[in-house]
């Protein structure tokens, strides 16, 4: 399925995440991925959310997302003009240490942590790469994962 990418700027106000979260709920809507932090500007947060939703539900959600307060303004970022990027924490098993060691490396990704039964990865790439990554990785028995969720900027205009 499609996804498809919102850009969210908002005040930094207290709040502001729950009632974004709750017009998600309340037109039942998935989120596939989310990500939000300050900005350049420490009063502004910039919010990023991944959805597989219909693209007549994303321009309705981002709609009603611009009505919301303290929402300054919310675009859908085309495929073709977005920069965007996920990075992702997996715990392994050491057990095959030498071929997940080769599989990082092709990957660019590093070891971050490590103990005497696991290994600790860390990769940030593209939300589709990251996703080729695991499945890559699976097979050598994923103990946990954590992803951040995608983070994304809008190219400038030709």
């Amino acid at each position: 399925m499609k996804i498809t990418t919102l850009s969210i700027l908002v005040a930094n106000h207290y709040g502001v995440l729950s009632r974004i979260a709750n017009l998600f709920t309340r037109r039942r809507l998935n989120i596939k991925g989310f990500s939000a932090n300050e900005t350049e500007n420490p009063e502004i947060t910039r919010i990023t959310i991944l959805t597989d939703s219909a693209d007549s539900e994303v321009e309705q959600i981002r709609l009603l997302l611009e009505k919301l307060e303290d929402v300054l303004w919310a675009r859908v970022i085309p495929a073709g003009h977005l920069v965007g990027r996920e990075t992702i924490l997996m715990k392994l098993p050491r057990e095959h240490e030498a071929e997940l060691r080769a599989l990082l490396a092709r990957w660019q990704g590093e070891i971050v942590a490590e103990t005497p039964r696991a290994l600790f990865l860390a990769l940030t790439d593209t939300v589709e790469q990251i996703e080729q990554f695991i499945d890559e990785v699976e097979p050598y028995g994923i103990l946990e994962l954590s992803r951040t969720g995608g983070a994304a900027l809008e190219l400038d205009p030709a």
